[in-house]
């Protein structure tokens, strides 16, 4: 996917690369400047916005993890009449899902599609995995959804997807089944082929760290769920 292809950019509370986030999002700005791109912050995300001076369309989150900048754009921004002041959606502590999860409803509420999700990794690996499985659910909700962070491209393969070697032929390749077993997992023009092969969770660790040889790599299934992880030390 092209970064002109998002029409939903969600910022959260993990760790971010500043340099990476913000040419995220103004390459974003810049190649769909007459259409309308939803940037959610998302919590702690909302420092990140507000350290880059972004105005985000939507804030979102309880903000137990926002910084004193954060908290005061929020009270300035509440306050303020302008007709173009952020939507401010503040969760209770207490509540069902991630402010992350949140800010995935909200993007699909406003009939976002294809949305890229900032700041989803870093040192707490149940935040780490709950976004992972976020994948699953935008999904359901027909939306494609994808994880980058500056070493990790993360997000749900099509069956028929192709890879090239000269975008990704340095990186890493690796697959996981999310839920059941993927059917039928068929891998060409990589380091380790698979022939119709069935990928359940327990046998996950064989398909990582897998390499493009050829000029085009392909990925086949028949059926499942296929996390695909791009990544690089």
């Amino acid at each position: 996917m092209n970064l002109s292809d998002y029409d939903a950019i969600i910022v959260s509370g993990g760790k971010l690369d500043f340099d990476q986030a913000y040419l995220s999002i103004l390459e974003t700005k810049r190649r769909r400047e007459r259409e309308n791109v939803c940037l959610i912050a998302a919590d702690h995300g909302l420092d990140f916005m507000v350290h880059n001076k972004i105005r985000p369309n939507i804030v979102i989150g309880d903000f137990d993890s926002a910084g004193p900048d954060a908290l005061a754009f929020l009270e300035k921004e509440e306050n303020s009449d302008r007709e173009n002041r952020p939507q401010i959606i503040r969760l209770k502590p207490e509540k069902d899902i991630s402010d992350t999860h949140a800010a995935l409803i909200e993007a699909e509420k406003r009939g976002c599609k294809n949305v890229l999700l900032l700041g989803a990794t870093g040192t707490r690996l149940d935040h780490v995995t709950a976004n992972v499985l976020l994948l699953l659910k935008a999904k359901e909700a027909g939306m494609k959804l994808i994880i980058c962070d500056p070493k990790n491209l993360i997000f749900l393969a099509d069956d028929g997807m192709q890879l090239s070697k000269k975008s990704w032929g340095k990186y890493y390749v690796s697959f996981f089944p999310l839920g059941e077993p993927v059917e039928g997992l068929t891998l060409k023009g990589f380091q380790y082929p698979l022939n119709d092969f069935r990928l359940a969770l327990s046998e996950a660790s064989l398909t990582i760290s897998n390499r493009i040889i050829d000029d085009c790599a392909e990925v086949h299934f028949k059926s499942g769920n296929l996390v695909v992880m791009i990544t690089i030390d």
